[in-house]
């Protein structure tokens, strides 16, 4: 692998956790306005004719991990939802135990190691995009970095919805000296939590240095960013308290639960036309 534009220094990662806890309501639940069913072309419709209703969990059960034929700009290009599945299904099939927190840091070797296992996995399972293909997709869409500090993202209107493609840069993972692994199970986690913005996985590519790259797409969450102080408020009434830590960014905890939730601040909370708080692009720590 190729050297990175920010160094992977040692770290220290925890060891792998792959315990349960008992079932309990999502931290942000579904919000009236995303609460109805809407539809999605069915896989192998090219001209998107047909359509059928599901629920707003993006990805879908029944579509395979395995794709038929190679992955490819056009896919990109239509949005994704006949692709799409959950983080959890590409976690489940290369780790054998729930990753460190995304809160930690990880070895360069254990990011290297992790990487070469999900290019491998995207490769056998045709959901690797090549170097042509990405460039044909940003040149339909662009290649503007709209996204901040962790993707790319492009805007995509289809038939049935909007959605939102992103693909990680900065030969990171989201945040700096992550490894695939935990950030596959930062955007799991996100999905169980968030029901009105879960990701789902597309596939990888590779930068124009070898690093890997993961692509994903969710839903359009319609509303518009709210003051800081307008943010905390709600945030304590339904029980997030700050706390301090030594992440240069708002960490909140979760009291009923202990649940933490990183990077907070209004950029990455929307709040939907009927006045529900959507989380867009924060982590959790201390789901089991």
């Amino acid at each position: 692998m190729m050297p990175d534009v920010v160094d992977r220094p040692v770290g220290q990662a925890m060891p792998d956790v792959n315990s349960s806890s008992p079932a309990r309501n999502p931290l942000f639940p579904i919000g009236k306005s995303t609460e109805s069913s809407y539809s999605s072309p069915i896989q192998n419709d090219p001209q998107n004719s047909i359509h059928r209703e599901f629920p707003a969990v993006f990805s879908r059960p029944e579509t395979p991990t395995s794709l038929s034929k190679q992955l490819v700009a056009a896919d990109l290009i239509s949005g994704g939802g006949h692709i799409a599945i959950p983080a959890q299904s590409a976690l489940s099939d290369v780790a054998s135990a729930r990753p460190s927190e995304y809160a930690l840091k990880s070895h360069f070797s254990e990011i290297d190691k992790q990487e070469s296992a999900l290019l491998d996995w995207a490769k056998r399972n045709n959901r690797f995009i090549s170097k042509d293909e990405v460039l044909k997709f940003e040149a339909h869409h662009g290649n503007v970095n709209q996204g901040g500090s962790e993707h790319n993202t492009w805007e995509i209107y289809t038939p049935a919805r909007r959605v939102i493609i992103r693909k990680t840069i900065k030969d990171s993972y989201g945040f700096a000296h992550r490894s695939p692994f935990q950030y596959l199970q930062r955007i799991a986690d996100v999905s169980s939590e968030v029901h009105d913005a879960p990701i789902s996985i597309l596939g990888m590519s590779q930068n124009r240095r070898g690093n890997g790259v993961i692509w994903t797409v969710q839903p359009y969450v319609e509303g518009s960013h709210i003051e800081k102080s307008a943010l905390l408020s709600r945030l304590a009434n339904q029980g997030w308290k700050e706390v301090k830590t030594e992440h240069p960014h708002l960490v909140f905890e979760h009291g009923p639960t202990g649940i933490r939730m990183h990077d907070v601040h209004p950029a990455n909370f929307i709040q939907t036309k009927d006045g529900h708080l959507v989380p867009i692009d924060v982590f959790f720590e201390g789901i089991k």
